[in-house]
């Protein structure tokens, strides 16, 4: 498969790739059909936790140079369904939008990127046209999926992934309170 920049003609921006993905064949998880109000197993990894604080920095130079295949794009109902005192636990009526970005480097087919997009877009409210979806962007991770033979299905290396958007630490560590206060425009 080549790469996106290679499918628009153009390598000279990182714009390009924005283009690209509103361009592309993107996956809609049927939530009715596969999944239940208490079931999130479709959109969860038994993978341990670990730490790559340098996956963006790897993911990077890969993207500048091209040398990255979008592989997959699926859209799915984010819960921030945890133990943790912080977490929304929303019912899957106040579901977000969010997006997964599957990247393929060169030849590798033991490994992928997969990049999460998160929206402040309700699943249940979501457009219908794919492409006009996830415009609005409150938080960015990145992780890394693997698996030991080609056959094999990936598995995430990094349950929780490496933060990328937003930048700043506040937001990162208050986002909810500022969702629960309908505080949206300052995620």
């Amino acid at each position: 498969m080549p790469s996106y920049k290679d499918a628009l003609g153009s390598r000279s921006t990182e714009v390009d790739f924005i283009g690209a993905m509103r361009n592309i064949s993107i996956q809609d998880r049927n939530d009715e059909a596969e999944q239940t109000e208490d079931d999130d197993s479709g959109f969860t990894s038994p993978a341990s936790r670990a730490s790559h604080n340098k996956l963006w920095s790897t993911f990077m130079p890969l993207f500048r140079a091209g040398r990255l295949s979008l592989t997959c794009v699926i859209d799915f109902p984010y819960r921030d369904y945890g133990t943790h005192p912080g977490c929304l636990n929303l019912s899957l009526d106040q579901a977000l939008l969010e997006r997964m970005y599957v990247f393929k480097a060169d030849d590798n087919e033991l490994e992928r990127y997969s990049l999460h997009a998160h929206s402040l877009e309700r699943w249940r409210s979501r457009v219908k046209a794919i492409h006009d979806r996830a415009r609005s962007i409150s938080g960015v991770n990145i992780r890394r999926c693997v698996r030991t033979r080609e056959n094999d299905r990936f598995e995430e290396a990094e349950l929780y992934g490496e933060d990328v958007l937003p930048h700043t630490k506040y937001l990162r560590e208050n986002w909810r309170k500022h969702f629960r206060d309908g505080q949206r425009e300052d995620i």
